[in-house]
């Protein structure tokens, strides 16, 4: 797998590029800027294939209509996040763009804890980790985790916004606190890190590994 990131959009969200062998790409949380995200794949020989999203904010998916209809691409989604399509409340439109509204496309597949998605030669593996959103997910691809605001070099995503909820993001955080393997964690906004780092670090994990 190779990938690169690529910092978009008015919150600085990690747009990133992914990639196996056969150059098939796929795009994971295409926050802003379509043309940048496209010019990048076709420097790099690539056929963007998919677009996924970890969860559906604004600041996470602007570009997701004009990637779609330049690639033809499927567009993945977790399935809790299906109900914030339509409502521009829940995904932030109203905040970030109520004056650039628009319709969403649906999802070409909604995916749960455990499925998996294949885009070319490489798998894709969904955790569900609700707390920031309520379908907030991870897909995992080898020893590499792309996390959206799940989790971040020593914090968490803020669950004050709908449908987020911190009782749940405690849940959520159990999972990392327990695991003893470590991987690389690509998350929404920030730097990369790692399991094993944010497991010492990260004040909110931290809490979570005293409970257990």
């Amino acid at each position: 797998m190779e990938y690169i990131t690529l910092t978009v959009g008015q919150l600085g969200t990690n747009c990133y590029l992914v990639w196996g062998t056969d150059k098939q790409a796929t795009v994971i949380d295409p926050g802003d800027e379509a043309a940048y995200i496209l010019e990048e794949a076709a420097a790099r020989g690539l056929s963007v294939s998919a677009v996924m999203l970890t969860h559906l904010h604004v600041d996470h998916f602007l570009a997701l209509p004009d990637l779609l209809r330049e690639t033809g691409a499927r567009f993945i989604l977790p399935r809790d996040e299906v109900p914030a399509l339509d409502d521009p409340a829940r995904n932030l439109m109203n905040w970030l763009v109520p004056s650039a509204r628009f319709t969403l496309p649906h999802p070409s597949e909604t995916v749960g804890e455990g499925d998996t998605v294949s885009v070319g030669d490489l798998t894709f593996t969904v955790w569900h980790t609700p707390g920031h959103t309520a379908g907030s997910s991870c897909y995992r691809c080898g020893d590499t985790l792309f996390c959206g605001d799940t989790l971040f070099q020593g914090s968490v995503g803020r669950c004050d916004l709908p449908s987020g909820d911190g009782a749940v993001l405690q849940e959520t955080l159990r999972r990392f606190a327990a695991m003893d393997e470590d991987l690389r964690l690509l998350s929404g906004h920030g730097a990369a890190t790692t399991l094993f780092a944010e497991q010492k670090t990260n004040p909110y994990v931290v809490e979570q590994m005293l409970k257990t």
